[in-house]
C-alpha cells in the first residue's frame, strides 16, 4: 500500500481553500524561544525609543518573561530608559511596539504586556563632568 499524506487543498466550487487547522495541525512555540524573540523585540522597541542600542546608550539590555495561557501570551518586561523621559507614555508606546512585535514574529495573540523602569540614567549631555 502507497502511503501519501493528504493532500492539502479542497476544492470547493472552483476555488481552492485549505482544511481546517485541526487538520493541518498546529506549531507550538516553546517559552523560551517566546522569550528570546520579546527580548529581541524589546531591545528593538528600546534601540527606536533612544536612537541608538541600549549598550551604547549607557543601558542595560531589557529582560523579559513570558507565560502563554489560553494560547495567548502575556508579557513582562523590565527596561532601563535615559532621562528625562515621560515614563508612564514612554512604557505604553513601548508594549504597543513589543507586542506588535511578537505577534508578527510567532502568529500568537498578545493578551497583556507590561513594561516596568528598572533605572533611570541620566543622558550624556545631562551628566556632570569634573574639570581640572
Amino acid at each position: 500500500m502507497n502511503a501519501r499524506p493528504p493532500d492539502l487543498r479542497l476544492v470547493e466550487g472552483g476555488a481552492e481553500r485549505l482544511p481546517p487547522a485541526a487538520v493541518r495541525g498546529a506549531t507550538v512555540v516553546p517559552d523560551r524561544v517566546l522569550a528570546r524573540l520579546t527580548d529581541q523585540a524589546a531591545r528593538e522597541a528600546v534601540t527606536r525609543h533612544e536612537g541608538a542600542p541600549p549598550a551604547r546608550a549607557g543601558l542595560r539590555p531589557p529582560q523579559s518573561s513570558v507565560s502563554v495561557r489560553g494560547g495567548a501570551a502575556c508579557i513582562a518586561v523590565s527596561v532601563d530608559l535615559t532621562c528625562p523621559v515621560d515614563t508612564a507614555g514612554v512604557c505604553a508606546a513601548l508594549a504597543a511596539a513589543i507586542a506588535e512585535r511578537v505577534h508578527d514574529l510567532t502568529g500568537l495573540p498578545v493578551a497583556d504586556t507590561t513594561v516596568s523602569v528598572r533605572r533611570l540614567v541620566l543622558k550624556e549631555s545631562l551628566r556632570q563632568r569634573r574639570v581640572r
